[in-house]
């Protein structure tokens, strides 16, 4: 069984081609998108700086963590309400494109994280021993910085364009026919996309 006719599906849903379509939407979600990384990433980085003894003087890690508890589930579901959006006018590229995987898998592992070990940690009165703060701080760190770096992968990393055609020949294919046809077969599959692409859209003259 292969997941891709539900990825298919999500991207020419109503939703994901109408963001697909409109250059406005795409930066209006990818602002908000982006609004809501400032508030999570910001808010945790201050609450493990200061389980890294470097945070704000005079107040309890236990304090801090409290005050910006808000704004982290607020950056959060702002993420997590604009990241299926931006995901639905790409979704095929995205399930072909390892980067993206990785990211998922990093994302569960730092939200389950945050919430079970990392607020234990940040949220103990009396506060915890040093180095347990700081195995705590580094952990949550590391994981954030890698949701980060495999969401960067995407888009330094995409699928090959090839995928992205929904042109995938199987190593028989290859084997059999040649790289060489089989690059022309996805030439002519590539020209046939722009030409329907074409009528589509018409060509403005």
């Amino acid at each position: 069984m292969t997941w891709m006719p539900w990825f298919e599906w999500i991207e020419h849903s109503p939703v994901g081609a109408t963001i697909r379509s409109s250059a406005a939407l795409i930066a209006l979600v990818e602002g908000v998108h982006l609004v809501g990384l400032a508030l999570l990433a910001g808010t945790i980085l201050m609450v493990d700086t200061s389980l890294l003894s470097r945070g704000i003087r005079g107040l309890s890690t236990a304090a801090i963590a409290q005050a910006l508890r808000g704004w982290t589930v607020a950056g959060l579901m702002t993420m997590l309400i604009s990241g299926p959006l931006m995901f639905s006018s790409e979704a095929v590229r995205c399930a072909r494109t390892p980067s993206f995987w990785v990211k998922m898998a990093l994302l569960a592992a730092a939200l389950v994280f945050h919430f079970t070990i990392h607020q234990r940690t940040a949220l103990a009165e009396p506060a915890v021993a040093p180095r347990r703060a700081a195995w705590v701080a580094s952990t949550s760190l590391a994981l954030w910085i890698g949701v980060a770096l495999a969401a960067k992968g995407i888009a330094v990393f995409p699928a090959p364009e090839r995928v992205c055609l929904g042109f995938e020949p199987n190593a028989d294919e290859v084997a059999v026919l040649g790289d060489h046809v089989v690059g022309q077969r996805f030439d002519a599959l590539l020209i046939g996309r722009l030409i329907e692409d074409e009528d589509a859209h018409g060509t403005g003259l």
